[in-house]
């Protein structure tokens, strides 16, 4: 297995001469196809959605080829609660993760399998690796790589492209997550959770100006405090602290 260094840089020429997130995606999936494999999926999974927002589904983004059906009823049936790349992930995993050969080791348990059985399958994705780019306080992410080749070809493909894969996928996320779309498409859609006198009252608080003056907003600083109390226990009981930690981790306050 060696590391394509030419293609390697050919990519990351092609990332930085476009701008938004699909056109990045887009680029990567471009050499993905050039190392032989087939569909890729991506997504970010921050802890403030994990520990305050578990029932909001996750948000992807993926190519043509990766099975859209499939991804829809990844997020009906709640499967990110039985992925065990999200598992490993979250536990400081940073190798690329082949979920047939996991399976095989006994690392997946019977209801992960059972995920990954439902992509074989129903939906044609024979084959697939995990690979992940980002475990840090915002939270994790990686990407997805598919493959209907056979097993054994498909083991013949890894053991010549999979250190290209790895490296060509992490370039792709470090580039990716300078992006300012990049918290927008993941990150943003818990902002619908909140009303907009608590987003402003968050938003308030997090400049750091004393509450007892957040009359000047045009809310009163008893109901501020009770808008609080009640996002606290929203939230699952978390103090203020903690509160403004989480949104400050995801810069989610910054919008307008």
């Amino acid at each position: 297995m060696s590391l394509d260094t030419a293609l390697l840089g050919r990519c990351v020429s092609d990332l930085m001469s476009v701008n938004s997130l699909q056109q990045r995606f887009d680029v990567y999936v471009n050499y993905v196809h050039e190392l032989n494999f087939e569909g890729a999926s991506y997504s970010l999974y921050s802890h403030l959605h994990r520990e305050c927002f578990a029932d909001i589904p996750l948000t992807f983004i993926h190519s043509s080829d990766f099975p859209e059906s499939f991804i829809e009823h990844y997020t009906a049936e709640r499967f990110d609660q039985q992925d065990f790349t999200i598992r490993y992930n979250v536990s400081g995993q940073r190798a690329p993760m082949d979920w047939h050969e996991c399976i095989r080791a006994g690392r997946v348990t019977a209801e992960e399998t059972h995920v990954l059985e439902v992509a074989r399958y129903d939906y044609g994705m024979r084959n697939g690796i995990t690979i992940p780019t980002l475990n840090l306080p915002i939270g994790i992410a990686g990407a997805s790589i598919i493959s209907s080749e056979t097993d054994s070809r498909f083991q013949a493909l890894k053991a010549e492209n999979l250190e290209t894969l790895t490296q060509l996928t992490r370039v792709f996320h470090d580039i990716a997550y300078a992006n300012y779309q990049y918290r927008d498409i993941f990150v943003s859609p818990i902002l619908t959770e909140f009303t907009p006198k608590e987003l402003k009252v968050l938003r308030y608080m997090a400049s750091g100006k004393p509450m007892k003056a957040i009359g000047s907003e045009g809310i009163s600083f008893s109901y501020a405090m009770n808008l609080l109390s009640d996002m606290r226990t929203r939230l699952g009981g978390i103090n203020n602290d903690r509160l403004m930690y989480l949104f400050g981790l995801t810069q989610l306050l910054n919008s307008d």
